[in-house]
Formats: structure tokens, sequence, C-alpha cells
């Protein structure tokens, strides 16, 4: 709506703006997830993932930018793969000027279902340049194998 002296025009197409805009700031608000033993909200920290399957074994690659190996953990649970860890602030510095944080910390966890036919005891993983490379291999009993004929 405008204003037009003390009389207010209806304008269809405000309404459909102010719709967006809406939809766009419930889009780019943060989630927030209560740490335990905190009463204050605090930003919750989900890394992306990729999940690539070959003929050897299933690849989770997880973005994990900033955060050292010693704040990882990885555990596998029957068909559960599950990734966690944190995210850490940089370190207090006294600065003379603005400072604006816009990375997200935090504690994180991912949980993934692992098919039939992988080997728990075989499952690997490397952080390199801020992505977690998990490697799941598949049990032998499934992967293809070429028979030849005599």
């Amino acid at each position: 709506m405008s204003r037009f002296g003390n009389i207010e025009i209806y304008r269809p197409q405000n309404s459909l703006w102010h719709m967006f805009a809406d939809m766009d700031r419930l889009f780019d608000r943060q989630t927030y997830a209560y740490d335990e033993g905190e009463a204050q909200a605090t930003p919750a920290y989900t890394p992306r993932a990729n999940i690539e399957e070959t003929k050897d074994a299933f690849l989770v690659f997880l973005d994990v930018p900033g955060v050292k190996k010693e704040d990882l953990k990885i555990d596998v649970h029957g068909r559960n793969l599950s990734l966690s860890g944190e995210r850490k602030q940089a370190s207090e510095t006294e600065s003379q000027g603005l400072r604006r944080f816009e990375c997200q910390t935090g504690r994180f966890s991912r949980s993934f279902s692992l098919p039939e036919g992988v080997d728990a005891s075989r499952v690997e993983a490397t952080l390199s340049d801020g992505v977690l490379k998990v490697v799941v291999p598949k049990s032998e009993e499934v992967k293809p194998r070429s028979i030849a004929v005599k």
C-alpha cells in the first residue's frame, strides 16, 4: 500500500513483493539450537555433504573449513554413519575497529544411513584443505566380479 495524502491506495503488486521479502528473510534467518547445559541459543552449524558411490566404496565429503581433526568424531553403529564435531570461533583479539562475524560456529552432527553390504571395520577418514573425506568400503560379497568362462 502507498500513501497519498490521508488516503491509502491498494496496489496488489506491493503485497506480492512484501510476501517475497518475507520469504527471503525467513530463509536467510539462521536456525538456532540449544547447546547442552546452556540457556542461550547459539547458531546451529550444519556442514554441507556430498556422497558418491564407486565400484569399491561409498565416499562422503563434508565441508568443514576451520575445523581441526581433534574436534571431529566419526562413529559407525550398524548401518549408521555419524559425523560430529565443533567449529570454534577465532580467538578473541583486541581490535580498535569494526569487527563483523559471518562464519557460523558451533557444534554439528550429521548422520547417514549406509546400505547393506558395507565393511564398517575398514572405514577411513582424512581431512585436507577443510574437506573431510570418509571412505566406507563395500564388502567383498557385494562387489561385482567377472567370471571367466572355461
